[in-house]
């Protein structure tokens, strides 16, 4: 009889939870989150990023205007918090399961690293999992069942991140889980909170020696970034600045400091790995003042009326927060995602406020706005999927035809750049690189115009971009070889040897192939190989 008792007392628990979450605000939710963390698409150039981005927005759009109508039509919108955990806890579960998967071969890694999910690397995946773990935490009193699913996704969650070897996500989550553990024990908040900031600091140092050149090549970023942020401390550089700029303060740094043991961890850097610097970069004094007045009006909604719900939001920003110190979660959209739904919950409760006729103006518009929204995201797509076509035959008419879609984006132009050169057409390449340089400072990029410049017989411009390229990123030595190549082909034999000495003595930082080759070449020509 008590078994029976105790299964039906179950069964009940579990028939709620799923009677919560299979309502059109859940299911719209659940579908929006879904695209955001497993969208993936080999129909675009970047299998990864876009994908997420652009059909999480155009799924978004479509909810917008569902939701715009039932509003409408009903007057009512709700949406569980325990529902939206569920929601959330479901679908990080299940990233995590795949990511553990991938560790040991049942589904397939990513080329670069092993255990990344449905995201382009490790750090994805990070911002992805750490965001959710404080959802995990929420359902833990929640009853029986409750408390044993979110101790098993909690768990799941945690292996998938140690597997995943990111050390960010490691101390945030170990961080969040033992801030946890010593409020159910009773401990003070202000004790807690002392333990878990020293508990990051010490994992933080031991993960700086384990991995100390990776870190050592963040530091590396972060100084060349306050150079920028010296520059336009109060208005920043705009949008878009740091992968416009970044690499141009970085060749004049290393440039400066040629001594430096940091030269040998340069490499091409599209992100800060600090969005916070990011922030700065782009906005100045502006953006971080706007930062800090949002933290202020968030710190102030939780502490007017505090809950359960709203301590959840909280760790989940801070969460965020701290991820954003190391990595960049701001790049995908799940992460923007949880961030939404923390705010709303902090400010609103969940609740639609306002006068009946304001609501429906608010609502109009914003079904307005996706309907336009849907329509354009929908051609975007179209357009990406031809990119794709095009960058996979190399169809320069292809390109030709989707440059008015594409006429600011640097890695279409020099996508294009690269097949216009490939197939000889040298002027429109060059035109079209250096558009792209208006964009992105690169050193592929300044690569390719200094092959442009060397075939069409401007030494000088070709000199100058592979000394570009070399500063960027001194430990490479394609750029060596070019120059070697390019002084020979101008009998400068002094310089030509002078490079090869350099490229005979530098260590290899990766054993590719080609650097092999390179360094090979080089000690062939200074007699040193016969």
């Amino acid at each position: 009889m008590m078994e029976l008792t105790i299964s039906k007392s179950w069964l009940k628990a579990l028939t709620g939870l799923i009677k919560s979450t299979v309502t059109t605000e859940s299911i719209l939710f659940a579908s929006v989150l879904a695209i955001a963390i497993f969208g993936w698409s080999d129909s675009m150039v970047d299998r990864h990023i876009s994908p997420k981005q652009l059909y999480t927005a155009w799924v978004t759009s479509v909810a917008v205007i569902v939701l715009g109508v039932k509003y409408l039509a009903t007057r009512n919108l709700s949406m569980d918090f325990t529902a939206i955990c569920l929601i959330i806890i479901t679908l990080c579960t299940g990233e995590a399961i795949y990511a553990i998967g991938q560790r040991f071969n049942l589904f397939t890694p990513n080329f670069y690293y092993t255990v990344t999910g449905h995201f382009d690397n490790p750090a994805g995946l990070m911002s992805c999992l750490c965001a959710g773990i404080p959802f995990t935490l929420y359902l833990y009193d929640k009853g029986k069942i409750c408390k044993i699913m979110s101790s098993t996704c909690a768990s799941i969650i945690f292996t998938a991140l140690i597997l995943s070897e990111s050390r960010t996500g490691i101390i945030c989550a170990s961080a969040l889980l033992a801030y946890m553990i010593m409020g159910k024990a009773g401990f003070p908040i202000k004790k807690r909170t002392a333990i878990a900031f020293a508990a990051i600091v010490l994992m933080a140092t031991i993960g700086y020696y384990l991995k100390k050149d990776s870190a050592d090549g963040r530091i590396l970023i972060w100084q060349c970034a306050l150079d920028m942020i010296r520059d336009t401390p109060l208005t920043g550089f705009g949008g878009d600045a740091f992968q416009r700029l970044y690499m141009n303060y970085q060749a004049d740094w290393l440039t400066r400091h040629q001594d430096s043991p940091m030269a040998m961890l340069a490499d091409n850097a599209a992100s800060p790995f600090n969005e916070y610097i990011h922030l700065y970069i782009c906005y100045g004094i502006a953006g971080i003042t706007t930062l800090a007045i949002l933290t202020a009006l968030l710190i102030r909604a939780y502490r007017k009326r505090p809950s359960r719900e709203k301590v959840t939001a909280v760790l989940a920003l801070a969460c965020i927060g701290f991820t954003c110190m190391f990595s960049y979660p701001l790049r995908y959209p799940s992460t923007w995602i949880v961030f939404a739904v923390c705010v709303y919950t902090l400010f609103c409760d969940l609740k639609i406020v306002g006068k009946r006729h304001f609501n429906n103006v608010i609502c109009l518009a914003c079904i307005t706005i996706s309907i336009v929204s849907t329509i354009r995201l929908h051609d975007r797509i179209k357009s990406e999927w031809r990119w794709n076509e095009a960058s996979k035959f190399k169809h320069t008419e292809a390109y030709e035809r989707l440059m008015p879609k594409f006429a600011d984006n640097p890695y279409f132009l020099y996508n294009y750049a690269v097949i216009l050169y490939e197939k000889g057409f040298t002027d429109k390449s060059l035109d079209t690189a250096i558009r792209c340089d208006k964009y992105i400072a690169n050193y592929d990029l300044e690569l390719l115009l200094g092959d442009i410049y060397f075939d069409k017989g401007d030494y000088e411009m070709s000199e100058n971009h592979y000394l570009r390229a070399s500063h960027m990123c001194p430990c490479r030595f394609v750029p060596l070889n070019q120059l070697y190549d390019l002084y020979i082909k101008t009998d400068r034999n002094a310089e030509a040897i002078s490079v090869a000495r350099h490229a005979a003595d530098m260590p290899l930082k990766i054993k590719s192939r080609t650097a092999i080759q390179i360094r090979y070449k080089m000690k062939k020509a200074l007699g040193l190989i016969k």
